[in-house]
């Protein structure tokens, strides 16, 4: 078949199974494993990006034990007073306990430690950044100030994203 200039050969497999792993012995997936497994999946991606509601993003929520997922690092974050709108669609509060991040799913608990003096607040990602330095998080007002000074600009901090 010929498509503006490029061609397509269309064949069919009619020779032995060429699947390494049926090669090999292996049993492949059911139909009903790979559905099941698909929508676990789909299921955690819309828990972690279910929308908030502001009264959810201004404290945490402690009758449910956080445990580590094993992503952490050392990193230096900074803080956000002002703003009107975050990235994920939710009223900007700059005394919740949320966090910017470029990467991590909207609504991802993470723990936040300041490196120097052991003080550690918990925090959910509902903005995208901070697009400017060398920081791994922005944090709110709110936020920064359980676990450093306010006349600080920025401080090494030490993470774990919570499941």
């Amino acid at each position: 078949m010929a498509l503006g200039g490029v061609s397509l050969a269309l064949t069919g497999n009619d020779g032995p199974a060429t699947n390494p792993a049926a090669a090999a012995g292996k049993s492949q997936p059911d139909r009903e494993t790979l559905e099941k497994r698909a929508s676990r999946s789909k299921t955690r991606a819309t828990q972690s990006t279910a929308p908030q509601s502001d009264d959810a993003q201004s404290s945490t929520d402690d009758s449910v034990q956080s445990v580590p997922t094993g992503d952490s690092g050392t990193c230096t974050v900074g803080y956000t007073s002002t703003g009107s709108v975050t990235a994920s669609g939710q009223k900007f509060d700059k005394d919740a306990l949320t966090a910017a991040n470029l990467s991590l799913p909207f609504g991802t608990r993470v723990q936040i430690t300041n490196a120097s003096t052991g003080r550690s607040v918990v925090v959910k990602v509902n903005d995208r950044g901070p697009y400017s330095g060398d920081r791994c998080f922005d944090l709110t007002s709110g936020a920064y100030a359980k676990i450093a000074s306010m006349s600080d600009d920025a401080t090494k901090v030490n993470y774990q994203v919570l499941d």
